[in-house]
């Protein structure tokens, strides 16, 4: 009997050992299990080769009977090892491979279990510190309560501005920190005069600012805006205009010649043009309103509030110009009003 060709045996890959870690024992397991099969298939020719041989050759049976156990007991040990695989790799959780030793599934089921513990637990920790939740609110500030009970998701920072032309209140918004104030007070009355040569404009509304802290304010603050003078024989004063404790005062009326300070320029009002010499114009201001001018004169020029009105010889004086402009003054006609004041808020 011919010897048939002899079958070629695959070695198996490295065995998984107890000593790896969950990561590389799954690693070698699989291709381990993977190649048992073939490798008993392998084997299985092996031993029908060997019959072979020792039906041809009888001094090789007993050689061959052995090698035919012998992968006999292999195979046994390539299952008993892929078994073994298989419940490191796959054994239920809390269920033993070995005495004191668990499977990757058990371990990995462990690891998702204190992941879930610990997404619970900074939920929790988050409610009983009163926080709002993180989930879509990137980017905003976390401000508390104008209540003063928690906190809570603020918007990016808010501006506002407010423009007071009439006396009123201002409550500041509760995400404000800072508020910025100008005042002007109302221009002085211009002066109709009896005598030749003393018709004098009233002053411009002074100007007054100020940068107040949220905190250092009332929950609602009064606002009073400064009326303009009234222009006449007898005129008024403008009022002044007040911001806590901000006062802007008002520009005082026209004078008599003698009374008259002179149309002065300044920064913070004009005062009003007077009647020596030159019939002077309405002082100029860089805040404040312009002085009203005196008879046969103009208003004095602001740059940042109202005009000073002209004066007028023996016709109708100018009102003085929005806001806290002087009234021009006159002989023996209408004098020229002043102007109100105003306030400016604006706060972030």
């Amino acid at each position: 009997m011919a010897i048939p060709e002899k079958p070629t045996l695959t070695p198996l890959p490295p065995a998984p050992q107890r000593t790896d870690t969950p990561t590389a024992f799954a690693d070698k397991a699989d291709p381990f299990v993977a190649a048992l099969d073939p490798y008993r298939q392998q084997l299985v020719a092996a031993i029908n080769w060997q019959e072979a041989v020792f039906e041809a050759t009888e001094g090789e049976a007993t050689a061959a009977a052995q090698a035919r156990q012998g992968a006999q007991s292999a195979q046994s040990s390539a299952v008993g090892a892929r078994n073994k695989a298989e419940a490191w790799a796959d054994e239920m959780e809390d269920v033993q491979v070995e005495t004191g030793k668990f499977s990757a599934r058990h371990h990995a089921a462990k690891a998702r279990g204190y992941h879930d513990s610990a997404e619970v637990a900074a939920a929790a920790a988050q409610a009983g510190a009163g926080l709002p939740s993180l989930e879509g609110n990137g980017r905003r500030p976390l401000i508390v309560k104008a209540d003063e009970s928690g906190v809570e998701w603020g918007d990016a920072l808010q501006t506002g501005y407010t423009e007071f032309t009439s006396s009123g209140s201002f409550t500041p918004d509760p995400s404000s920190s800072w508020v910025y104030v100008e005042a002007i007070g109302g221009g002085g009355g211009g002066l109709n005069a009896a005598a030749p040569n003393s018709g004098t404009g009233g002053a411009g509304g002074h100007y007054a600012a100020r940068l107040f802290r949220v905190a250092d304010l009332a929950a609602s603050v009064s606002v009073v805006v400064g009326a303009g003078g009234v222009g006449a024989r007898n005129p008024t004063g403008g009022g002044d205009s007040q911001f806590a404790a901000l006062v802007a005062p008002g520009g005082i009326d026209g004078k008599s010649q003698a009374e008259s300070l002179g149309g002065l320029p300044g920064y913070a009002s004009g005062a009003g043009g007077d009647e020596y010499g030159l019939h002077a114009r309405g002082g100029d201001s860089v805040m404040g309103g312009g002085g009203g001018g005196a008879r046969t004169s103009p208003g004095g020029a602001s740059a940042n509030a109202g005009d000073g009105g002209a004066g007028s010889l023996t016709g109708v004086a100018g009102d003085g110009q929005f806001p806290g402009g002087g009234g021009g003054g006159t002989q023996g006609n209408t004098a020229g009003d002043g102007a109100d004041g105003v306030v400016r808020v604006w706060e972030w």
